[in-house]
């Protein structure tokens, strides 16, 4: 598997233009005005978070648009007591970024102690997380080190739900006969959210095809060896978008099955889908329930039918 996406930069120092944090009574009294208060303050109180100036001023300002800009789709809010709102990601944020790595486990023990679920976990608290990590990079908020330990830890969390995750589908069947190929573009570090998209393919009883591929010769030996209904590429930052471009026209003409069809995923697409057709692809999927449902579909009739 792909290392952790590599955020890197150094951490900047608190600055003077945010109020002062607040005392810890202070704190107290404030989470627990807030929906939710109560529970995010137990949690606080038992992973022993604190945050510089800097931190709870840009968390407080920024985190929640952001956020929400990659959040589920409209009309889709959910609707349950484990709904995970903006403090307690930033929360978990913080513990999985802390050293002690029993902090992160004991507050997601206790998120899953209230009922959430490995789906919930997977599509709201592990994914929330690790967009606001990728903040943390792209505003020189975390360093290397910790950002790179915090997304191996997300993908140990995952690997270890995995079962659990996989089991709750198999009454339904077993392999559907059909496989696909996931992976990042070659020189794309970003596999998070890939390694989301490969539990739903997984559970519906796809084959995945391993990755990822160091070459676009490693891409065209995979599809060329084996029927392939679906190559999906995971893309997170316009960096490389021209060489994924090469790799998905390394594909098509490659492919054992001429009718393969190519989807793309990540934030950059969410924000721009005019990118797709820009490097040859078919469609893209917001999330990994999303892709899914489009996969399946196109197994069936051969056509990317809209969602």
């Amino acid at each position: 598997m792909a290392q952790p996406e590599n955020w890197m930069q150094g951490e900047s120092p608190a600055s003077d233009t945010c109020a002062p944090p607040l005392r810890d009574d202070q704190q107290r009294a404030q989470r627990t005005c807030r929906p939710g208060g109560a529970r995010s303050a137990k949690r606080m109180r038992s992973a022993h978070l604190n945050s510089s100036a800097l931190r709870d001023c840009v968390l407080d300002d920024v985190v929640p648009p952001l956020l929400r800009s990659f959040g589920h789709k409209a009309g889709q809010a959910k609707a349950t007591d484990n709904d995970f709102d903006t403090e307690t990601v930033r929360e978990f944020t913080h513990a999985i970024l802390d050293p002690d790595e029993s902090v992160s486990q004991r507050m997601l023990d206790e998120i899953r102690a209230e009922g959430a679920t490995a789906e919930e976990l997977y599509l709201g608290l592990f994914s929330d997380t690790a967009r606001l990590l990728g903040y943390y990079w792209e505003n020189d908020r975390s360093p290397f080190t910790e950002v790179t330990l915090a997304l191996w830890r997300l993908h140990r969390l995952v690997r270890e739900i995995s079962p659990e995750f996989r089991r709750d589908a198999r009454a339904g069947g077993g392999s559907t006969g059909q496989r696909a190929l996931l992976t990042t573009a070659p020189g794309e570090q970003h596999s998070f959210g890939l390694l989301l998209v490969s539990e739903w393919f997984g559970r519906a009883g796809w084959t995945i095809l391993p990755g990822p591929f160091d070459t676009d010769r490693d891409i065209g030996r995979a599809v060329a060896a084996e029927s392939v209904a679906i190559v999906g590429f995971s893309m997170g930052s316009e960096t490389h978008l021209d060489r994924l471009a090469i790799s998905i026209a390394t594909v098509r003409r490659k492919s054992r099955n001429p009718g393969i069809g190519i989807m793309v995923g990540g934030s950059l697409f969410n924000a721009r889908p005019e990118l797709v057709a820009r490097v040859g692809a078919d469609v893209t999927a917001r999330d990994a329930t999303e892709a899914l449902a489009l996969a399946q579909r196109f197994a069936v009739s051969r056509q990317w039918a809209p969602m």
